[in-house]
Parts: C-alpha cells; structure tokens; sequence
C-alpha cells in the first residue's frame, strides 16, 4: 500500500497535464496558422503578377494589331492613289478589281473625281449611263439626299469598292458636307495622306469611323480624292470583348485638349492596370488605352489565398486538436497504466492460452503500424496467393482493381536486374537464416518509370516441418533517396578520383585521435611516404617537434590536432618531415569533418608546396614597394553615381580626389552630375550615355575610356568601371572607381608608333607598308587617282657589309633613308621592306611624276660620299598601278623592274612593263 502511495505522488498533477496539453494545442495552432498566412500571401502575389503578365500581353497585342491596321490602311491608300494617278479614271470594274484584293482590312474605297461646273453635265450623263445616281446629290439638314447645288467644283463619288457600303454613295458630293470638306481642304493643302474620324451615318448604315484620305495629283493637277474606311467598333471591339479589354481611342493631334474618339466595353473600376501607345496616323496622332474588364478581372482574379489561409487555418485547428487529444489521451493511458498492471497479473494465466495467437497478431500488425503511410503486403507461400494493400498499389500508381493478389505478378514487376537479388534475400530468410528480410529494389510503375521501393518483411507462420506458411511485410518508397545516394556516390566517385589525380597537392585526413585515414597521390610525392606505410599512423610522425611545442597549450603540454581545428577553418604556413629526412614548407588548411548531424568525425588538412609561394612573395614584396613609390600620386576617383526613375544623375559620393583630376569639388555634382557630363568630348558622350542605359537595363558591369576637356589640364583620357545595383525605388545606382590613364594612352601611341617603323632606319616597316598599299589602292580605285610604286635596292651592299663590316652596312642605310627622307613629299611614304630593299609608295602621282622623282633620288644618293664606305648607288624599279591590280601584283611588276636595272648595270631607273 505504501509503495502504490508513492507511485502515486511521482506522476504529474493533473493541472500541469492540462497546461502541457492546452500549449502544445496553441503552438501547433498558431504554427500551422502562420505557415497558412505565409502560403497565402505567396499565392496572392503571384497571382498578381501573373495577372499583369497577362494583361501586358494582351494589350500588347492588341494594339499591334491596330497598329498594323492603321499602317495597312495608309500603305493601302497610298497605292491606290498612285495607281490612279498613273492610270487615270478606272472603270467600275477596274476599281472593283483593283480594290477587292484590299477589302480584308477595310470597310471600302472612294474614288472622287475632281468635276467642274463645266464638266457635270458630261459627269451625270456617265453616270445614267452605268445605272448609277441620276445626277450629282448632297446631303440636307435632315439627312436627305437633294440634288447638288450650284459650285465651282465637286468631289461626287465615282466609284465604290466594298462588300458592305450600298448604292447610295455614287454621285454623293462630299464637299456639300462641312465635316467632309474640311479632310478635303487638308489633303489638298497638304498634298499628301489625312486622316480623321467621321460619323458615317445618315449616308451609310454604319456609325463611327477613321477616314483616310489622299489626294490624286498629275503633274501637280488635282486629278480627285481616294479614300478608305475603317469601322470603330470592329477596329476596337473585334478581340476587346473576347479579351475582357476595355479600349479607348484618343485623338491628340491638339495636345491640350485630348479628344475621346471611342470606346469599347467597360472598365473595371478596382482595377489599377492600364496600357497606353500613340499611334501615328497620315497628318494626325492617335493614342490608344486599355484597361482590363470586369470580365478580365473575374477570370484572372480569384481569392485562393483567402482560401489557402482559411483552409491551412482549419487544417491547423484540427492537428492541433488531434494533438492535444492524443496527448490528452496518452496521459490519461498513463494513469490506467498502474491501474491495470494489476488485473493484468490476475488473469497472466488466461493470456498464456493465447500466447500464440496474439504473437502471430502483434507481429503482422507490428510491421503495418512500423511502415504507416507504407504499402502492405500478405504473402500465403504456399499457395502463392497473396494481398497487396490500396497504398502499396497507389504508390507504383494502380488502382486497387489493377493488380491481382499473386506471387508471380509481383515477380513481374521486378526490375531484371534486382530480381535475382530479391529471390536471394527471401530464399535466405525463408528458409531460416535471418530473422527478418529487408531489400531495396525497383518495381514497374503504370506510367512506364520505375521506382526504388524498400521491402521488409518476416515470416509469420510455419508448419510442423519449420516450412514457411505466411509472410507479412511492408514496401517503403525510397525512390527520392536512392537517386540522392546514387547522385552521393557519383559524387564520391569524381572526388575520389579528384583526389588522386591531384598530384600537386598533399591531402591528409585524419580522425579524431589524429590517425591517418587518407593520404592522396600528392602526399606521396611530395612527402616520399607510400599511402599504405601512413594510413593509420599518427599525424604527429610528419610534424616538427619544435611546431608543435609553438602550439603548446599554457599548461606545456601539446596541444592535439581536434584543438587546433576545432570548430573552424585555420590557414597557416607548416613544415612537413619529408621521408628523407628533409623539410617540406607549405601552406596547409586544416578544417573538421562533419557528420549529417553537425558533429565532428575528423580531420582535413590540404596543403601546397610554399617554397614558390615564398620566393614570389619576397619579389612581390620588393616589387610592391617600387610599385607603391611609383603609384603614389597616381589618380583615382572612387564614385557612386546614381540615376534616378526620371533619368536624373547625381554623384552622391566622389572621393577628394575629383577635385585634383576632373577639376571639380565633390559638393558641385552631388545633386546633378551634368556639370561632370559637360566636360567630356562631344565625340566620346555618345558612348558615355548608351554605356549607361545598357549597364542599368542588364545590370552589368560598365567599362568605358573616354576623353575630358578640362578648364586647365585640357585633353585628358579617363578609364572608368562600375557596377550597377537596382534601387528599390526603380533608379540605378553605380559604385565605382574613375582613374586618369592619360600616360597609358600616351604609351600605346608610341607602341604603335614603335610597331609601324623600323627600329635601325627609322621609317616605315614592312607591315605598314602592306597596309597603306592596301589603302592607297582602295582609295585610287574610288577616286580614279594615280598611284606609283618605287622600289629601290642598294648596290653592291653585301660587298660594303663583306669589307667594313655590318655597322658600317647599318650606317649606309640610315644615311640613305635620311637622304631620301629630306627629298621626298610628305604625302609619299618612304618604307624598308627588308635588308638592303625599300620602297616609296607615292599617292596621287603619274607614271613621268613617278620617274622624275626616282631620278632624282639615284642622282642624290650617287651625288655624295658617305664616310667609310664612299659613293653608294642604288637600282631603281618603278610601277603605276592598273585598274583591278591587287597589291601582289604591284609589287611583283616594281620588283621586276628593279632587277632589270640592276641586270643592266645598276645605278638606273627602270619602267615596268
């Protein structure tokens, strides 16, 4: 009795079961709620942006197609108009045929002849005689059709192509109509395309549309008016109503008082979405607005984050519940626990009698209650009937009437290639060698796939002679998890064979006492060690004694490999022992290992040979301190520049040292950045601007080198780099560094100089040469200018090198290109192509200029003595070119004059052939 008393007073009160069960209850709660609300708000916004998507899309459209018509219509009347200009007045038939091939866009055509007063007698009797009007009409006051009035002139219809307009119109004078008259007065006065809107009716059963017009005009006389129509409402309401787009038409041809011309549906009034474009039309400009329908919204509209939230709301309510009920529950269980023990041992008798039947029970019911949300599966192994629960059908994606409860169907879903295995395993546990069986392989699935499914399961019942008689177990779907590991173990495959093609660097791992487990091909070439003499061995082995006394604890003693990579990644410069005795430097990372729980389970070191490192860090560091001397007034600007939503630029950041290279304090571009635009070169702020616009439209990195005009330094070559970032305000905003590369530029300008001469002489080389050649015989093939070749070679020039020697060959031909340099124009071009060989390339000059001038630079070079060396000549060979010679063929005719002459005896000017 008192042991039970003090069973009693060690289980928990009832009021802290019920505070356990009541914040467990509200935890669940407000967790599933708060998931719910985040759900919610997900789905909402995207279904706003689809929305916009949507409505961008087809407003888009929409418009383009009235764009197109609006371009269709003027292409169409234009044609027409010139068409008749060329042909004159067309019959009716002619105009039908003329214009049917055109009515797809159009309501019709109008031709309007020009009448005089004179000539309507002569008019109306063509007329009657086509069985049109009986006369020239107009329209009255009330809508009626009169006969015409007196005038100097009409514009009656002649003819009339269109499916739609009806016999009415032929003989109709449109300039009776003021509205009519006035697009008439603006296509004369213009000469050219107008276009208007016009109500249509009383004349046509139709209502409003857009006119298009164009004068008839030959040799400057006005021959008439053609015209077409396009209806409003089919223009503006052919897609809108099917779209759920409300369309308006505006007329801005007087930009202060836009006019509403028509409009299509109606609009949505919550609906904050609008599409605007003006479209040009002959002499006027049209704007077209869209804004979605009550229609539109409805269908793209909706409130499924009210219900995801309602929904995940009371799914959380309902787990929180159950929750607490099971917790409630298990509690309550508790308690009967001690009750019940005891009339458990009353009647432990009873239950031995059906010891049997309840193992057989908990063990079949054990393996369903362990694979919950599994498949599962009954085996009778004699028969070779079997039961496959709904689950373990859904999960291959069967419905419960699609497989039949068999052995052999089962066998048939197996996977070949894991079927043997699978026979293995069940033969192996059937015929008693384990307890239990448990195998992963793959099942076919109804869609064609097949999925890796985890099946456990045991025997259950066996008869006298320990045969089994009945299976029970469960599938698991493990498919996610298996490609996970196959994925894992490619991965571990690559790595590995990472590791042992990395031969450069020394890869160490240990576990957590410091005992080798990895020692990749780059340790053992560079330690000397073999991986199987280190796995195993302690790390100490390959560490001075002196290194690890440095790293000593404060107590003296050392400190141990976990201690110096616990927790984090350390860098730092170790020596190895190499295995002969020497001394390895490198520059090791060492960092801990981790398990899938965060725990620790070893130790990676990864190193590389430090000794190049620290020969190059010596000269980098020497390098670094000429480099900083020589760097120190180098300019440089760091900047932000930021643009605005309206393109406005600020610089809202510019170190000091704007003020020394561009000249301009901080403060003066911090709200404007026009005063630092204004000082770069008209020719390169082109490029300044559409670098900026496609730097913020991509948001990549903007590189350019322009040139500034500053107030005191003049001409200056700047390079700039920065990065853009998107503002949350729609603007752009650049970090950057802005630096004066005037030297630079001025270097490149001397290579190139250096790249085109020839280092001994001084003048051209070879490859500039070729290039102006090219040039110069371009430009004389536009031009139809001369062009000459003069190719000259030194005489006897290998004897001059044979007798004073090749300085004095090297001053013959400086001598010379000076000589020859003071002679020449200075449109000529004087270039060494090798050795002792040059050439004069002389643009704009005849065949007798070309000789003059090689004559008289043979009589010059012959004329003085060059010290030394005495007279020197030259031959001389001379070419023009011909219209349609490439530059091969020039010289090749220049080159074999001037061995001519040099087969003639040399010191001569010779003509090519």
């Amino acid at each position: 009795m008192q042991a039970v008393q003090q069973d009693d007073s060690s289980r928990p009160r009832p009021v802290s079961r019920g505070c356990e069960a009541g914040t467990v209850f509200l935890l669940v709660f407000l967790v599933g709620l708060s998931l719910s609300a985040a759900a919610a708000y997900a789905l909402e916004q995207n279904r706003r942006a689809q929305m916009q998507d949507q409505f961008q899309r087809l407003a888009g459209e929409r418009v383009s197609r009235i764009a197109n018509q609006f371009k269709t219509s003027q292409q169409q009347v234009e044609s027409l108009s010139r068409h008749l200009s060329l042909a004159g007045d067309l019959g009716p038939g002619a105009f039908a045929l003329a214009t049917e091939h055109l009515l797809a866009d159009s309501l019709g055509f109008i031709w309007m002849p020009r009448v005089t007063h004179e000539q309507r007698p002569a008019f109306e009797a063509r007329l009657r005689e086509q069985g049109g009007a009986n006369g020239l009409r107009e329209v009255d006051e009330r809508g009626a059709l009169r006969p015409a009035g007196v005038r100097d002139e009409y514009f009656p219809v002649r003819y009339v192509g269109s499916r739609h307009l009806g016999e009415r119109l032929p003989g109709l004078d449109l300039a009776s109509h003021p509205g009519r008259r006035e697009i008439l007065q603006r296509a004369r006065e213009r000469e050219g395309l107008v276009s208007t809107v016009l109500t249509l009716s009383p004349v046509t059963p139709y209502g409003q549309a857009l006119v298009v017009m164009a004068p008839v005009l030959r040799a400057g006389e006005l021959l008439g008016f053609v015209s077409s129509a396009l209806l409003l409402d089919d223009m503006l309401a052919e897609h809108g109503s099917t779209e759920g787009l409300y369309t308006e038409l505006w007329d801005l041809s007087d930009a202060e008082q836009p006019r509403l011309l028509h409009s299509a549906g109606e609009p949505a009034e919550s609906s904050a979405l609008e599409y605007h474009r003006m479209l040009p039309m002959a002499d006027r400009l049209f704007a077209v607005s869209l804004r979605p329908q009550f229609a539109f919204m409805h269908q793209h509209g909706g409130s499924v984050g009210v219900w995801v939230f309602l929904l995940g709301g009371l799914v959380s309510l309902l787990a929180a519940g159950f929750l607490g009920s099971l917790l409630s529950e298990r509690q309550r269980t508790r308690r009967l626990v001690a009750v019940r023990t005891a009339e458990l041992q009353a009647s432990q008798r009873e239950l031995q009698t059906s010891q049997e039947e309840l193992r057989l029970s908990e063990r079949r019911w054990h393996f369903a209650l362990e694979g919950a949300g599994d498949g599962v599966w009954d085996w009778e192994c004699q028969t070779g009937r079997a039961y496959f629960s709904p689950t373990w059908k859904h999960m291959l994606g069967y419905a419960d009437g699609e497989i039949e409860g068999t052995y052999q169907e089962w066998l048939e879903l197996i996977h070949p290639l894991d079927r043997h295995q699978a026979l293995r395993a069940l033969e192996r546990h059937m015929s008693g060698a384990t307890e239990s069986v448990a195998y992963e392989y793959r099942l076919y699935c109804k869609d064609g796939s097949w999925k890796w499914i985890l099946s456990r399961g045991q025997v259950v019942l066996r008869d006298a002679q320990d045969q089994p008689l009945r299976m029970i177990g469960v599938h698991t779907d493990i498919d996610g998890r298996k490609h996970t590991e196959l994925q894992l173990n490619r991965t571990l495959g690559e790595l590995d064979a990472l590791l042992r093609a990395t031969t450069h660097v020394l890869i160490i791992a240990t576990d957590l006492q410091g005992l080798i487990q990895r020692f990749n091909v780059g340790a053992e070439r560079m330690l000397g060690y073999r991986a199987e003499q280190m796995i195993g061995q302690p790390i100490e082995r390959l560490c001075r004694a002196e290194d690890l006394d440095d790293h000593a604890a404060p107590s003296g003693s050392r400190r141990s490999l976990q201690e110096l990579t616990a927790d984090c990644r350390t860098s730092q410069e170790w020596t190895y022992l190499r295995s002969d005795g020497g001394h390895l430097v490198v520059d090791l990372i060492t960092t801990s290992i981790r398990d899938e729980y965060d725990q620790a389970v070893g130790y990676l070191g990864i190193a590389t040979d430090a000794t190049e490192r620290r020969r190059s860090r010596a000269a980098l560091e020497e390098r670094d301190h000429l480099l900083q001397k020589l760097t120190q007034r180098v300019p440089g600007i760091i900047f932000q520049l930021h643009r605005a939503p309206n393109g406005h630029f600020s610089v809202p950041y510019a170190s000091a040292a704007l003020s020394g290279l561009y000249e301009l304090d901080p403060t003066d571009v911090r709200s404007d950045a026009q005063r630092m635009f204004r000082l770069v070169h008209p020719e390169d702020y082109p490029r300044l601007r559409d670098g900026l616009q496609d730097s913020a439209q991509h948001l990549t990195l903007w590189q350019t080198e322009l040139r500034c005009l500053l107030p005191s330094q003049g001409q200056r070559w700047f390079r700039c780099e920065a990065m853009p970032e998107r503002g949350a305000d729609g603007g752009v905003l650049w970090h950057g560094f802005l630096s004066d590369i005037t030297p630079l530029k001025d270097t490149e300008q001397e290579l190139r100089q250096l790249s085109e001469t020839d280092g001994l002489t001084g003048v051209f080389n070879r490859r500039y040469f070729q290039e102006r050649l090219a040039q110069a015989i371009s430009l004389a093939g536009r031009r139809e200018a001369g062009l000459s070749l003069l190719m000259f070679d030194i005489d006897h020039f290998k004897q001059i090198n044979d007798q004073f020697g090749h300085a004095a060959g090297d001053r013959v031909l400086q001598a010379c290109c000076q000589r020859l340099g003071a002679r020449l124009r200075r449109s000529d071009l004087l270039c060494r192509l090798g050795g002792e060989e040059f050439a004069v390339l002389c643009a704009q000059t005849s065949l007798s200029q070309a000789v003059t001038l090689a004559e008289a630079l043979r009589a010059l070079l012959a004329g003085e003595s060059i010290e030394e060396v005495g007279r020197v000549t030259a031959s001389f060979g001379v070419a023009q070119w011909h219209t349609g010679e490439t530059a091969d063929d020039l010289l090749n005719r220049a080159d074999a004059a001037l061995y001519a002459a040099k087969r003639a005896g040399r010191d001569q000017v010779r003509l090519a052939t």
